[in-house]
C-alpha cells in the first residue's frame, strides 16, 4: 500500500488554480513542498507516493508568529507573492515565475530601495531647521541648500544662470566662438585659444569635452608617500557612445536632437534671427564630429579592457610634442585653478588614449576636423551641462534617444545612475516632485553630510551600527571564503595563477555601511572646510558654491600627498548598489543596499545570499576576471595570470559570449543580446551565483535550516528560495520594445530576463532544486561551466593554504618595482620591457633554444641600433628648431656655424642647386690638374704614365682635400708605445700612421665567391654612375671599350683589396703593425713630400722631424711595387675616377628623375656604410627619416648630416637629452660604475 502525497496549498490559493495550472501532479511537485512527508532536502523525485513507514521524517516548518524574525520573514512573503505568477512552469520560464505578475508602478527592487532612501531623507529634511541645531555645520549647511532649493530658484532663474555662465565663458575666451549662435564668430582658435577655453570649462563647472580629465589613483604607484593620485588625460566626451552609433545610428534624429539645442541656446540667450539653413548645416556636421569622436578619435571599449595601452606617463612637455593642438601647460594650469597649482613643463600625466589624441591633434592642426564644428562641439557641451529650458515638444521629440545617450560627465555627484529604462515606482502621496529634485541635489552636493544624516535616522546607536556592521562582515567574509573555495576546484587554473588569485583575495578591503569618519563632527567639519555657504544665501548662490566646491573636492586629490585610501567607498552609502574597484581591490557594499530584500539579518539566509550574496558575488568575480587579473592584490596594475591560465578563461568566457548571442528578446530579424558586449557583466553573472550558493550552503551547514517563509510561501524550501531571492531583485515590469532596444544595443549587461535565464542554465543546481527535467528551457542537456570545474588533485598546498609554485633557485629577494612619478627611469624600464616582450617568445625552453626564447617573435628593426640612431638624430632635430635653445646656439661660435651648415642642408634639400651648380666638375678638373694625365674611361687618349709626384698629389688631394682614402689611409692615433708622451721629445702622446688601403668596400666583399656574386651589381652600379657623369661633362666621350675599363678598374680593386690589404685575423696582431720609420723611408714610387702637403699643417711640421708608422710595412711597399711592375697606370687612373665620382656621386646633376634619384641613393647607402675618417657616420644602413616626422624628413636627413662637426652635434645632443648640471653627473656617475664593475669583472676574470 502507498500513501498519496498530499499538497499543501496556502489559503488564498483557489482549487480552480489546479484546473489553470494544465499541469499535472507531478509538474506540481516540483514547485512545492512535502511538508507532511519528509525533510525537504530528501525530496522524492518523482513526487508521486512514497512507501508507507511507521517512522515518518519531521517536515520543515513555517516560522511561528511569536519568532522575532516574523514581521521580515512576512515582508518576504509578501514581496514574493506580490510579483511572483505560479501558474507558469518555473523549468520553462522561471522569471516569468517570479515577476510575471508585475504591474506598470511596480518598479525593479534597487529603483524601490532608491525611492524608500529618498523618502527617508526627504522626511528627515523637512522637519524644521532649529531641529538641525545641534547637528555638525555641514549637516546644517545641507539643510539650508535643501529649503533655499525648496522655496527657491524659478524655471526663469535657472535660465538665468546658465546664460550668465555661459556669457562668462565668451567674455573670458573671446577667441573662441560659436558661429551656430554667432554668424561673425568664424574664426579659427589658436592653440592657446583652445587650450585656455578648455582649461576654463573644467576649473569653473567641471566641464570636459574635447579633452577629458580624470582624477584617479596611480595604477601603478597609488601607495607612493608623496601622493597617490595623479590626472589622467582620456578620449572626447560624446553625446553617443560607440554602440549607438555602429549599431542603431538615428542620424535624422540626432541631427534634429542638436538643432533643437542651438534654437534653446538662442533663446536663452536672447538670440532671435537665426539662419535655419545654415543651423541645420552646423547640426549635421556637429552630428558627424560626434560620430567621428566616438569611433574614430576613441578606442573601443574591449581593447581598452587591456589596461596597460592606457597607462602612458607623459610630462607636460611629452604632451605638447605629441600634441600640439592645444598649449598643455595653459589647458593644466587653467583646469587647476581651483587649487591654486601652477604646472610647469616636468608635470606629470597619464595619457589614456596616447594615439587618438595624437591623431585628433593632427586633424584639427591640418583642418581636416572644421574648426567652426570644432567651436560648434565645445560649446554644445557647455549648453547641455547646464539648465536649458525646452518645449515639453522638443523633449518628447528626442525622448526615444535618451536611452543612448552617455551619462553627463559630473565630477562630485555620487547618485547612482538610472537604469536605461527606470520604472515609476508609486511613493507617498505627500512627497510632491520638488522634494524629490531638492533632495536628489542635495545627496549630489552633500555627499557625506547627506551619509550622515542618514546613518543618524536609520542606526542612531552605536550599538545598532556596531551589530549591523558585524552582521553584514561576516556576510560578506563568508562570500569570499566561498570564492576562494571555487577556485580551489579550478583544473584550468595553474598553480602559479592560483597563487596570485589567493594572494589578491586575502588582500581584499571590505567596505561596509559607510565610512566611519563621517560620524565624527570634527573629520565632517574638516572635510568641508571649504564650503561657505550661509542660511541667508539663496538656492542659486549655493547650488554655485558647491559646484564650486565640488570641483575643488575633485582635483584635490592630486596635490594633497597622500596615498591612495582603499578604503574609499567610491560614492555615496545613501545607494542601492555594491561595487569592486580594482584599483584598490576593495568591495563597497553601503548602506542603501544592506536593506531589504537584498540583506536583513532577519530574513531567511537563502534569501540573503540569493539577493546580496549574489549582488557582492558579481562584483567580487570582476577583480579575477581578464579585466580583474590585471591588477594585483593591492590595487596596482601588476598582472598575476599566465599564459595557459588566460587562454583557459577566454575559451570559458567565449561560451558565455555564444551562448547570450543566441537570446533574442524582441524575436526574430531584431537584434539579439550582443554577446560580447555584455561577456563581462554576464561572466560574473555566472560566477557570482556559484559563489553566492556556495557561500549559502556553507552557511546553513554550519548553522543549519532556518524556518520556512509564513503562509503560501511556505510550500518553498531554502534551495527553491535561494533562486527566487536571485531573481526576485531583478523583477521589473516588463519594459517598452524601445527601451528594450536600447538596452540591447548600448547596455553592457543583458536585460534581467536573459541574465537570469543565462545564469541558470548554467548552475545544474537551479535544476536540481526545481526537478527540472533535462531539456527544458532552464535545464539544457549542454551548458557552459563558468568559474567552475571538475576538481582536481591539484598542486600541493603550503601552511597558507596556497599552491606551491617553485620560486627563483637562488631565493632573491623580489626588486622593488618602479615608481611611475620618477617619469624617466620608468620609462626607460617600460621601453626596454616592451622591446623584450615584443621580441621574446616565452613559448620556447630557453634551455633549448635560447635564441628564439629572447627572440622567436622579432618583427623586424623597431629597436636595433639603427633606430636608436634615428631617435637620436630626431632629438638633435627638435633640439636644433626648438625656439627656447636658439639663445644657446646664438652664444656659441661652433653652435652658430652647425646651424648655418643645417640651414643650407634644409635649403638644399627644399629646393636642390645640383641641376643648375655644378659641384662636381671642379673636384675633378683639380683632379685631372694633380694627376697631370688623361683619362681613359671618359676619352683619354695620350699615354699613361704615373711619376711619383702624380701619385703624391693625386693621393694628397683624394685622401685630405675630398677625404676619399685610396692606395693609403693617412691617421692619427694614440702613440701605442708611448701614450703618456713619457719622451716628449718624440711624441706627444699621439702618433701619425700610414695604413693599408682602404677600398670601396670591405675585404669580404672581395673573397672569391661572394666576389662572384656581388661584383654583377657592382659594376652595374658603378657603370650607371660613369654614364650620368659622361652625360653632363660636354668634354668626356666614353670609349667604346668603357665595360671593360671599368671591369679591369674593379678587378684591380679585388687584387688591391685581397692581396695588398692585411687580413682580420693578421690585423689582431697589433706589435707586427708597429713600424715607425722617417719618410725617406717611405716607397719611392710617391712623393710623401708632395703627398703631405695636402694635409693641415700639424701633419706637415710633425714629417719633418718625427716617425710615421707604416702598418703593413710588407704589404704597402709591395702594393707600389707590384703597380710599377704592372706597367697598366691607365687602369688605375680609371679606378682612381671611379673612386672620385663614386664617393660624389649625389653631386651629378641628371637629366631625369630616375637618374637624379639614383644617384641620390648611390651616395646615401655610401655616406652610411664607408668607414671615413670625417665623422658622423655612424649608421650601416641608411634610416628612413619619413617614418620619424613625415612633415620635416629633410631636417631629420640634415640634423644627421650635420654630423661633419661632431662635437658641435654633440653638444646639442647633450643639450636636449641631459639639459641640467643634474642630469649630466647623473649620467656620468651611472656609466662610471657600470664601466668599474665591467673592468672589476674582467679582473676578477682574469684572477681565476
Amino acid at each position: 500500500m502507498g500513501k498519496v502525497v498530499q499538497i499543501v496549498v496556502g489559503v488564498g490559493v483557489s482549487l480552480a488554480l489546479l484546473g489553470t495550472l494544465g499541469v499535472g501532479i507531478a509538474s506540481l511537485i516540483t514547485l512545492l513542498n512535502v511538508q507532511n512527508v519528509q525533510n525537504d532536502q530528501f525530496a522524492d523525485p518523482s513526487g508521486i507516493t512514497l512507501p508507507t513507514t511507521k517512522a515518518v521524517i519531521p517536515v520543515a516548518k513555517p516560522i511561528q508568529d511569536n519568532d522575532p524574525r516574523f514581521g521580515s520573514y512576512k515582508g518576504m512573503s509578501d514581496l514574493l507573492k506580490s510579483w511572483m505568477n505560479t501558474s507558469i512552469n518555473p523549468c520553462d520560464d522561471f522569471y516569468s515565475f517570479t515577476c510575471g505578475a508585475a504591474k506598470p508602478d511596480q518598479g525593479i527592487s534597487f529603483d524601490v530601495a532608491a525611492n524608500d532612501i529618498a523618502e527617508t531623507l526627504i522626511g528627515e529634511l523637512n522637519k524644521p531647521v532649529n531641529f538641525f541645531d545641534n547637528e555638525p555645520l555641514p549637516v546644517r549647511q545641507m539643510k539650508w541648500f535643501y529649503d533655499a532649493c525648496f522655496t527657491g530658484a524659478t524655471d526663469d532663474d535657472m535660465a538665468a544662470r546658465s546664460a550668465g555662465i555661459f556669457n562668462d565663458l565668451r567674455s573670458a575666451n573671446p577667441g573662441v566662438g560659436f558661429p551656430a549662435l554667432y554668424p561673425d564668430q568664424t574664426k579659427a582658435a589658436s592653440a592657446e585659444q583652445l587650450a585656455a577655453f578648455l582649461g576654463y570649462a573644467v576649473s569653473s563647472s567641471g566641464t570636459s569635452s574635447l579633452v577629458k580629465l580624470v582624477v584617479d589613483a596611480d595604477w601603478k604607484d597609488s601607495h607612493d608617500e608623496r601622493g597617490g593620485y595623479v590626472l589622467y588625460t582620456d578620449h572626447p566626451v560624446t553625446m553617443f557612445g560607440a554602440p549607438f552609433y555602429s549599431k542603431v545610428y538615428d542620424t535624422y534624429n540626432v541631427i534634429s536632437s542638436i538643432v533643437d539645442t542651438f534654437k534653446a541656446g538662442a533663446r536663452l540667450l536672447g538670440i532671435e534671427k537665426i539662419d535655419e539653413q545654415q543651423m541645420l548645416k552646423d547640426g549635421t556636421d556637429l552630428a558627424q564630429l560626434d560620430y567621428d569622436l566616438a569611433m574614430k578619435y576613441s578606442t573601443d571599449g574591449e581593447t581598452r579592457r587591456q589596461v596597460e595601452s592606457m597607462y602612458n606617463p607623459r610630462t607636460v612637455e611629452g604632451l605638447q610634442t605629441m600634441a600640439p593642438f592645444i598649449n598643455w601647460k595653459t589647458f593644466l594650469n587653467k583646469a587647476l585653478t581651483p587649487i591654486s597649482t601652477t604646472v610647469d613643463g616636468s608635470f606629470r600625466v597619464i595619457a589614456k588614449e596616447l594615439n587618438k589624441l595624437s591623431l585628433l591633434s593632427t586633424d584639427i592642426l591640418s583642418g581636416a576636423i572644421s574648426s567652426r564644428t570644432l567651436n560648434n562641439y565645445l560649446y554644445y557641451h557647455v549648453l547641455t551641462a547646464n539648465y536649458l529650458p525646452a518645449p515639453d515638444a522638443v523633449r518628447s521629440k528626442s525622448a526615444h534617444l535618451e536611452g543612448f545617450r552617455l551619462p553627463k560627465h559630473s565630477l562630485h555627484s555620487k547618485r547612482q545612475q538610472n537604469s536605461i529604462d527606470q520604472q515609476i515606482v508609486s511613493g507617498r502621496a505627500e512627497i510632491t516632485d520638488r522634494m524629490r529634485f531638492c533632495e536628489q541635489q542635495v545627496s549630489g552636493s552633500h555627499t557625506w553630510a547627506n551619509t550622515r544624516l542618514f546613518v543618524d535616522t536609520m542606526y542612531p546607536t552605536p550599538a545598532g551600527r556596531q551589530q549591523l556592521e558585524d552582521q553584514a562582515d561576516s556576510f560578506l567574509r563568508s562570500l569570499v571564503a566561498a570564492f576562494r573555495a571555487q577556485i580551489d576546484l579550478l583544473d584550468w587554473m595553474t598553480p602559479a595563477t592560483k597563487k596570485g588569485s589567493y594572494q589578491k583575495i586575502d588582500n581584499i578591503v571590505l567596505n561596509i555601511a559607510f565610512p566611519n569618519w563621517v560620524l565624527d563632527d570634527d573629520e565632517l567639519s574638516s572635510y568641508y572646510k571649504k564650503v561657505d555657504t550661509k542660511q541667508t544665501d539663496s538656492y542659486l548662490v549655493q547650488l554655485d558654491k558647491m559646484t564650486a566646491f565640488g570641483v575643488y573636492e575633485w582635483l584635490f586629490k592630486i596635490v594633497d600627498g597622500e596615498a591612495a585610501d582603499r578604503k574609499d567607498f567610491f560614492g555615496s552609502t545613501t545607494v542601492a548598489d555594491a561595487t569592486y574597484k580594482n584599483i584598490a581591490n576593495s568591495i563597497s557594499v553601503p548602506l542603501g543596499i544592506l536593506r531589504a530584500p537584498f540583506f536583513d539579518p532577519n530574513n531567511p539566509a537563502a534569501l540573503n545570499y540569493g539577493a546580496l550574496g549574489f549582488i557582492t558575488s558579481h562584483e567580487l568575480t570582476l577583480g579575477f576576471d581578464d579585466g580583474g587579473a590585471q591588477w594585483e592584490g593591492t590595487g596596482l596594475l601588476y598582472g598575476w595570470t599566465d599564459a595557459n591560465s588566460t587562454k583557459a578563461f577566454n575559451r570559458m568566457a567565449q561560451c558565455v559570449v555564444n551562448q547570450y548571442g543566441e537570446f533574442c528578446p524582441l524575436g526574430s530579424g531584431q537584434p539579439c543580446v550582443d554577446g560580447r558586449q555584455t561577456k563581462t557583466e554576464n561572466v560574473a553573472d555566472n560566477g557570482g551565483i556559484q559563489t553566492a550558493y556556495k557561500a549559502f550552503k556553507s552557511f546553513e551547514a554550519l548553522h543549519g535550516p532556518d524556518p520556512l517563509l509564513p503562509g503560501d510561501s511556505s510550500v518553498f524550501n531554502a534551495d527553491q528560495l535561494f533562486f527566487l531571492g536571485f531573481a526576485q531583485v531583478m523583477c521589473q515590469y516588463p519594459p517598452s520594445t524601445g527601451a528594450m532596444l536600447a538596452q540591447i544595443l548600448a547596455a553592457p549587461f543583458s536585460p534581467p530576463e536573459y541574465g537570469i535565464l543565462g545564469a541558470l542554465q548554467n548552475f545544474p543546481s537551479f535544476q536540481k532544486a526545481f526537478n527540472c527535467p533535462v531539456g527544458s528551457t532552464y535545464a539544457p542537456v549542454q551548458h557552459c561551466n563558468v568559474w567552475t570545474s571538475e576538481a582536481t588533485s591539484g598542486a600541493p598546498l603550503n601552511d597558507k593554504g596556497e599552491p606551491v609554485v617553485p620560486d627563483n633557485e637562488v631565493h632573491i629577494a623580489p626588486v622593488e618595482r618602479i615608481s611611475p612619478q620618477d617619469m624617466d627611469k620608468y620609462s626607460a624600464y617600460q621601453t626596454v620591457l616592451d622591446i623584450y616582450k615584443s621580441s621574446a617568445n616565452m613559448s620556447e625552453n630557453p634551455c633549448e633554444d635560447f635564441y628564439h626564447y629572447s627572440c622567436g617573435n622579432f618583427q623586424g628593426p623597431r629597436q636595433t641600433t639603427n633606430d636608436m640612431a634615428q631617435a637620436v638624430t630626431a632629438l638633435i632635430y627638435e633640439q636644433m628648431i626648438d625656439p627656447d635653445y636658439q639663445p644657446t646656439i646664438k652664444a656659441s661660435t661652433a653652435l652658430t656655424k652647425l646651424q648655418t651648415l643645417y640651414n643650407s642642408c634644409k635649403a638644399e634639400a627644399a629646393e636642390s642647386t645640383i641641376a643648375k651648380t655644378d659641384y662636381l666638375q671642379p673636384k675633378v678638373l683639380k683632379f685631372r690638374q694633380y694627376l697631370n694625365q688623361d683619362i681613359p674611361l671618359i676619352g683619354g687618349a695620350g699615354k699613361v704614365a704615373l711619376t711619383s709626384e702624380n701619385y703624391g698629389n693625386v693621393l694628397g688631394y683624394l685622401s685630405f682635400q675630398l677625404g676619399i682614402d685610396t692606395l693609403v689611409s693617412p691617421g692619427v692615433d694614440t702613440n701605442w708605445v708611448d701614450p703618456q708622451a713619457a719622451q716628449p721629445g718624440t711624441t706627444n702622446g699621439y702618433q701619425l700612421f700610414v695604413d693599408q688601403p682602404t677600398t670601396y668596400n670591405a675585404r669580404a666583399f672581395y673573397e672569391n665567391e661572394n666576389w662572384e656574386k656581388q661584383k654583377p651589381g657592382y659594376k652595374m652600379t658603378v657603370k650607371r654612375v660613369v654614364e650620368a657623369y659622361a652625360k653632363q661633362d660636354k668634354t668626356a666621350s666614353l670609349t667604346a671599350d668603357y665595360d671593360g675599363m671599368i671591369d679591369a678598374a674593379l678587378e684591380l680593386e679585388k687584387t688591391i683589396a685581397i692581396t695588398y690589404s692585411g687580413t682580420d685575423q693578421e690585423r689582431r696582431a697589433y706589435q707586427r703593425q708597429w713600424n715607425p720609420m722617417l719618410l725617406d723611408a717611405f716607397p719611392a714610387t710617391v712623393d710623401w713630400t708632395k703627398y703631405w702637403s695636402f694635409a693641415p699643417k700639424e701633419a706637415t711640421d710633425w714629417i719633418k722631424t718625427k716617425t710615421i708608422v707604416m702598418n703593413e710595412k710588407d704589404k704597402t711597399p709591395a702594393l707600389f711595387t707590384f703597380l710599377v711592375g704592372k706597367k697598366d697606370d691607365a687602369t688605375l687612373v680609371n679606378y682612381l675616377f671611379i673612386r672620385l665620382i663614386m664617393e660624389n656621386s649625389g653631386l651629378i646633376p641628371c637629366a631625369n628623375g630616375e637618374c637624379a634619384s639614383m644617384m641620390k641613393a648611390v651616395a646615401r647607402k655610401r655616406a652610411h656604410s664607408k668607414k671615413s675618417r670625417i665623422p658622423g657616420r655612424r649608421h650601416l644602413l641608411f634610416p628612413s627619416f619619413a617614418s620619424l616626422n613625415d612633415d620635416d624628413a629633410d631636417g631629420l636627413e640634415c640634423a644627421d648630416e650635420i654630423a661633419v662637426m661632431a662635437d658641435a652635434q654633440g653638444r646639442v645632443y647633450i643639450d636636449a637629452r641631459f639639459p641640467t648640471d643634474k642630469d649630466k653627473k647623473m649620467i656620468r656617475e651611472t656609466m662610471k660604475g657600470v664601466m668599474i664593475n665591467i673592468v672589476d669583472a674582467m679582473k676578477g676574470m682574469i684572477h681565476q
